[in-house]
């Protein structure tokens, strides 16, 4: 959980183009549940992925498609 945790919060620093973020928690304890947030204002997915030359001419549409693909190698 907490590499999981860094690594969320380090892709804020590598890949936003930002030195900050936000992360937010909330703990409902009947529910024995956590929540996270974790956003930032960067360049965006898009601005990011288009640093690559791969794929420097993608849609904002293709960008999050991509970005869900490339982010989850089982692709579940």
């Amino acid at each position: 959980m907490s590499y999981a945790f860094y690594e969320i919060l380090d892709n804020v620093l590598t890949h936003s183009g930002n030195n900050c973020g936000t992360a937010i928690t909330y703990y409902d304890s009947e529910k024995s549940l956590i929540q996270i947030l974790v956003a930032d204002d960067g360049i965006g997915i898009k601005e990011s992925l288009s640093e690559n030359q791969k794929y420097k001419n993608i849609s904002e549409k293709e960008a999050l498609v991509t970005n869900l693909y490339i982010t989850n190698p089982l692709h579940m």
